[in-house]
């Protein structure tokens, strides 16, 4: 008995392949399909992956250059906003700079238009004066002085807490250059250099103060700001002061000098040279005068100097210069005098010395008609 041969049935289709997946993913892939290494798994398509995909699935190299990506971005912002700090720091600095330096100009400025307009107790509130016997003349002084003009501020320099602010002026007919310090206080910037000068008088009597519109000016006491200044003029029955014009420039290397003297006026003046030439007339050709016999003589009432004046005792000494010509030659002599006076300065007595000599006792003078 033979034993039946079992049934036979042809298999289903095989599945699909590796290889077949493997070429169907290289017609899906852009790039065409990876290479296969020899051995080795086949790469997988993302058709195999059983499980949802989440963001650590997403491949290293993209996930690398996300982050290099955003790290660039960042440095680019960090670089912009720490290029823009100090800038920014600049600009904050030389607007403040710029300020200061127009705050300083503005100051020089209402010092300088202050003086040249005859505001000295404004000018003296900018910039007090050194030293605590310094006065400052008033308004009325200045006022009277011939102006500065052409004011203006020129270079502003800072340094830290200090600054100099070079200015420029015209006083008396000529260009002045000056730099004034300045220094920051709490309360804002402040001038330090004063442009007001102490005045240096000299004067032929002691005590004697010269007046400018009124005020005495003390020596080495009074300051004045620049300008061209005028001594006044003040006459009495017997004497007369007077002083040369003198300049204020504000530059402490040149001292403002003041020179006044006092004189006899006119018409004492005219009495005094008259009797003078009376006595020299009356000794030529003696001895012991230096005046030859039959010389001319001049003189001018120019030429009379009043040396001392004692009110107390009631006389002043003189000298009255003269010229003798014999017409051989000429000879400046000085005639030396003292001229008594009363309360009410009316002359009482002259004394006469002897002409060229300075040593000799004085004695009464000719009188005179």
């Amino acid at each position: 008995m033979s034993t039946p041969m079992p049934e036979f049935e042809m298999p289903a289709a095989a599945p699909e392949t590796l290889p077949a997946r493997a070429a169907d993913g290289a017609a899906r892939h852009p790039l065409g399909a990876p290479p296969v290494r020899d051995g080795g798994p086949a790469p997988l398509d993302a058709n195999d992956l059983t499980t949802e995909p989440d963001a650590s699935d997403e491949p290293l190299p993209a996930r690398r250059r996300l982050g290099m990506r955003h790290l660039l971005v960042a440095g680019l912002i960090g670089a912009v906003i720490g290029a823009a700090v100090p800038a920014t720091f600049q600009v904050v600095d030389r607007a403040v700079a710029a300020a200061e330096v127009e705050g300083l100009r503005a100051l020089a400025t209402d010092y300088l238009t202050a003086i040249a307009e005859g505001r000295a107790d404004d000018a003296t509130a900018i910039v007090p004066l050194d030293g605590a016997r310094a006065v400052a003349a008033p308004d009325a002084v200045l006022a009277s002085a011939r102006p500065t003009a052409e004011i203006e501020t020129r270079q502003v320099h800072i340094d830290g807490d200090l600054a100099t602010v070079s200015v420029e002026y015209r006083a008396a007919g000529r260009d002045r250059t000056l730099t004034l310090e300045a220094e920051r206080s709490d309360a804002g910037w402040r001038l330090t250099t004063s442009l007001a000068e102490p005045v240096v008088v000299y004067a032929n009597q002691p005590g004697q103060e010269p007046t400018v519109a009124g005020t005495p000016l003390v020596d080495r006491r009074t300051h004045l700001y620049p300008g061209r200044y005028t001594v006044d003029e003040a006459a009495g029955p017997l004497f007369m002061t007077s002083g040369e014009p003198f300049v204020v420039d504000g530059d402490p290397s040149s001292p403002v000098e003041v020179y006044t003297s006092i004189m006899l006026v006119p018409r004492v003046q005219d009495q005094a040279v008259e009797i003078a030439l009376r006595s020299v007339e009356a000794c030529a050709g003696t001895p012991q005068c230096r005046v030859p016999p039959g010389a001319q003589l001049t003189g001018s009432a120019n030429n009379v100097w009043v040396h001392r004046r004692d009110e107390s005792l009631g006389f002043a000494e003189l000298s009255v210069q003269m010229m003798a010509n014999d017409g051989a030659a000429a000879q400046y002599l000085d005639l030396q005098m003292r001229m008594y006076y009363d309360d009410a300065g009316t002359p009482t007595r002259w004394e006469c010395g002897l002409p060229g000599s300075y040593e000799v006792e004085l004695a009464p003078c000719p009188t005179i008609d």
